[in-house]
């Protein structure tokens, strides 16, 4: 990001031409300067954490050199499996508790994936952990790409979808929505 941290203290860092100051303590920090330099940083800092947090999740799971898709799940995700294909559902459910931080932190594109990866939770299958890795290898590929939100005169626009009983597992039917506001979605 650009940073420069002095010898005589490791906690603080700065610009190069030293009018924002960042201090860290811990888990904590306090950015000063003016707020065009401030709002850089915090997008800045938002994209580095959520570019690294990815690359781990991808570490984890060996997927580092595997190829990225270009879709969050496959058109088959939900087709049913034999009971027999069960997998390991502590490393299952560190992935979907991943990706849901994911989602609450910076990621809210991949929310719907997430929400339809977490049913699976109580029981999980090696059908549901390759759908999970799917995910991730979407992930790998969408993990430079972010939401820039514009200041315009448009007012809230809402977009929604219902599918009927579209769901396999107890024909339950599920809705979608989205909120836009300033040109990016907020919900």
């Amino acid at each position: 990001m650009g940073l420069i941290r002095p010898e005589f203290d490791r906690c603080v860092h700065y610009d190069k031409a030293k009018t924002s100051i960042i201090v860290v303590h811990v888990d904590d920090f306090i950015i000063v300067g003016n707020s065009e330099d401030v709002a850089h940083f915090k997008k800045e800092l938002k994209n580095y954490y959520a570019r690294d947090y990815i690359q781990e999740m991808l570490i984890n799971q060996n997927l580092t050199e595997s190829k990225e898709l270009s879709t969050p799940l496959a058109l088959n995700f939900r087709k049913e499996v034999p009971e027999d294909e069960v997998c390991n559902a502590t490393e299952y459910r560190g992935i979907t508790g991943s990706l849901l931080h994911l989602v609450d932190c910076t990621r809210p594109d991949i929310a719907f994936a997430t929400g339809a990866l977490g049913q699976k939770n109580q029981a999980p299958h090696k059908q549901d952990l390759k759908n999970a890795k799917h995910l991730l290898r979407y992930l790998k590929r969408t993990q430079y790409l972010a939401i820039c939100y514009k200041k315009t005169h448009e007012n809230l626009t809402t977009w929604m979808d219902a599918g009927h009983a579209n769901n396999h597992d107890g024909r339950k039917s599920t809705s979608v929505f989205v909120f836009i506001l300033a040109n990016g979605p907020i919900s």
